[in-house]
């Protein structure tokens, strides 16, 4: 079957060439069935879509793809174009490819390292724990950047990856397959990983801070104004990334400062809300206010949830932080220039977003160096947040 061609493919599916083509690069404008269909009939008959004869004569392409789950989200604008700047300041090309929500990014890399014969691949946003088959599968050096990643069982055992307390809250606890149990840090792993990574040849990198330990840095801080009851602005009730491991922060930093969690206060994004946006802040806090809880401080799990909940307090006749104080993640500039400005974690972009690179390239060079690196966040004091009367700041 080597010498089957979108023609032959298109035939069997009983299609147009023009529906294969956009089945093989994830358009929206398909039926779900059909792709799904044109897709198992490669996937049966071998077929790996090139974009031309040329290609395939060619030994290697100087083409790095960055795949960018959540491409709304604003975090991620400044270090896109600073990988594209670095990229192309290499002389390689640089090919950006949007995942949606529901889309498995390790598949669609699989798929895109083939057709576009890549010579490395980005990863930003996307869960934290990827089945092995789909990364033991992909033959280009990769960098996880944004998000640490984490192991998978060979077996296919169900394993709790709930957050800490979990045995106070129904929705708090998570169940998955094949996901080993993650670790408190991502440095606690590194061993095992970096076992694991040599026997089974994945050449890769990550590049991160720690979600849960800076999550739980910024909640400390509303305890120490002397916030007790602290309401959760945060991902999808079934997140596997950073929405897991800052929530996981938020928990811990309860538990350390003896405050009971209270499920009341907490409000995931549905289905239906695009992630960590305004308009999602703005949505989520509202429904926060509507269940009449008494809470005096809100932390939103990035600085656009923040400013969009900002937002909601002012138009539901309240102030900040006189009412509510209000807390992000991220450190993104409209944050700094929003009123109030926005008390964050500050992630270092442009540091983070070199270091990515400066990895990629020792990859694809064969170059010995660091494989996990974990950037220091940095509490940013804005003007949202505000301590209790009568309560000091403590350290």
């Amino acid at each position: 079957m080597g010498s089957m061609t979108i023609k032959d493919i298109a035939k069997i599916c009983g299609v147009g060439v023009s529906t294969v083509s956009r089945a093989m690069n994830n358009h929206p404008d398909i039926n779900p069935e059909t792709k799904e269909m044109i897709k198992q009939v490669m996937k049966e008959h071998n077929y790996v879509p090139n974009n031309s004869a040329r290609n395939l004569k060619r030994t290697a392409s100087k083409t790095i793809a960055v795949l960018v789950k959540g491409v709304a989200n604003p975090f991620f604008r400044k270090m896109i174009k600073i990988l594209e700047q670095e990229i192309t300041a290499k002389k390689y090309s640089f090919i950006l490819q949007g995942v949606e929500e529901t889309e498995n990014e390790a598949e669609i890399a699989l798929h895109l390292a083939k057709e576009k014969k890549l010579k490395g691949i980005i990863f930003l946003g996307g869960t934290i724990i990827h089945p092995e088959d789909c990364l033991e599968n992909l033959d280009v050096p990769f960098v996880l950047s944004t998000t640490p990643v984490y192991g998978a069982e060979e077996d296919e055992e169900e394993s709790e990856i709930g957050w800490k307390g979990e045995e106070q809250s129904g929705s708090l606890k998570r169940t998955v397959k094949t996901a080993d149990k993650m670790p408190d840090n991502p440095s606690d792993n590194d061993k095992k990983e970096s076992k694991e990574t040599e026997k089974k040849n994945m050449v890769y990198a990550t590049v991160s801070v720690d979600d849960r330990k800076e999550s739980y840095k910024i909640v400390q801080y509303l305890c120490s104004l002397g916030h007790k009851k602290i309401g959760l602005l945060t991902a999808r009730a079934d997140d596997l990334s950073i929405g897991l491991l800052r929530g996981r922060g938020y928990l811990d930093a309860l538990s350390d400062n003896g405050i009971p969690y209270d499920e009341s206060l907490v409000v995931y994004m549905s289905d239906d809300m695009e992630t960590y946006s305004m308009q999602t802040g703005y949505d989520m806090m509202n429904r926060l206010l509507d269940r009449r809880q008494d809470f005096t401080a809100v932390y939103a799990v990035s600085d656009a949830v923040a400013i969009g909940a900002c937002r909601a307090i002012f138009d539901r006749g309240y102030s900040v932080p006189e009412d509510f104080s209000v807390a992000g993640f991220d450190g993104l500039d409209a944050a700094h220039y929003y009123h109030p400005s926005i008390t964050t974690i500050s992630q270092p972009v442009e540091e983070m977003a070199k270091e990515t690179i400066e990895l990629l390239f020792q990859l694809i060079k064969k170059k010995k160096g660091k494989r996990y690196c974990v950037f220091e966040g940095v509490l940013e004091e804005g003007e949202s947040t505000a301590g209790i009367a009568g309560e000091k700041k403590t350290e």
